[in-house]
């Protein structure tokens, strides 16, 4: 099937291309890597985290149980001519249990397993975004719908309907249970990040971008409800930076120095390391350096 981009919630269309294709005979949904120089005319597939999001959430929403990822680039084929090599393996497990994960939390693993996915272990660098086929054994899912978020609907365009299923109540409790876990999820989040934008003077801590709408909040210990969002468990983070973060790809040790990974030293990350974060005019609103403590730094050789 020809190539195609994935179709936001909001009806926007995604820097992010895709296509369906069968690979030995599993059929799946191939998303391209993302590459060239950001914010030039050789970038392709900016969107590609966003779309990986998205791509999951949707999975996950179709009630999909079990879901296999395999790294799709022309590299990989090379050195990994078998289809079973290329597989990632998430938490020890090739068949990956979709439901049992946030979908964001899953991103990020699966980026992790495809930057180690590389020719030689030992070459430095290595690339989480590169091309990658997701397949299913539901056989009759509809792929487009999960690119493009297309619902059964009646003739007037009003109602949502589940077809092929049979109704069970239980559905809906499970349905309510889930939505108060997002709100509880959502509430506080906008406030937490404001606070620290203005504490962070809307630039972030380690590029020092200020461009509000890449900037976010990221935890240093992981959101587990609103007691952590205190604001010295905050930094303002650049998206892809924050990305890094979460995949301790990119860490700030307790003298709050940057640590980049040896895996992107071929990179342009590598030129923030050993550097100082910006931090707040106030010193009772530094990062907490017992919440530092707690994150891993990233492995340098």
């Amino acid at each position: 099937m020809g190539k195609m981009k994935v179709i936001d919630d909001n009806n926007l269309t995604l820097d992010a291309e895709v296509l369906i294709d069968t690979i030995e005979n599993k059929k799946g949904l191939i998303l391209k890597s993302r590459g060239g120089t950001k914010n030039s005319n050789s970038a392709r597939n900016n969107d590609y985290f966003i779309a990986l999001d998205i791509i999951l959430q949707r999975l996950k929403n179709k009630k999909i149980n079990i879901i296999e990822c395999y790294i799709d680039s022309t590299e990989s084929r090379n050195f990994l001519p078998k289809f079973e090599e290329r597989q990632l393996v998430i938490d020890n497990y090739a068949k990956i249990r979709i439901q049992e994960y946030d979908p964001a939390e899953l991103r990020k693993l699966i980026c992790k397993s495809l930057s180690e996915k590389k020719q030689d272990p030992n070459k430095k660098g290595g690339n989480f975004t590169k091309r990658l086929f997701i397949t299913t054994n539901e056989t009759d899912l509809d792929w487009i719908g999960v690119i493009q978020n297309k619902k059964e609907k009646f003739n007037d365009d009003f109602t949502e309907v589940v077809i092929n299923n049979e109704f069970d109540s239980n559905d809906i409790i499970e349905e309510n249970e889930k939505a108060l876990r997002e709100i509880t999820l959502r509430r506080g989040q906008k406030d937490f990040r404001e606070k620290l934008l203005k504490i962070y003077n809307n630039k972030c801590a380690v590029t020092m971008t200020s461009v509000i709408q890449v900037l976010q909040a990221a935890h240093i210990i992981p959101y587990k409800g609103v007691l952590t969002n205190h604001l010295t468990n905050g930094i303002i983070l650049r998206s892809d930076i924050h990305d890094l973060f979460d995949l301790n790809l990119i860490g700030i040790d307790t003298n709050y120095k940057i640590v980049v990974s040896s895996l992107l030293k071929e990179t342009e990350y590598e030129s923030f390391n050993g550097l100082k974060i910006q931090l707040p005019s106030n010193i009772k609103l530094y990062p907490s350096i017992e919440a530092l403590k707690t994150r891993p730094l990233p492995f340098r050789n």
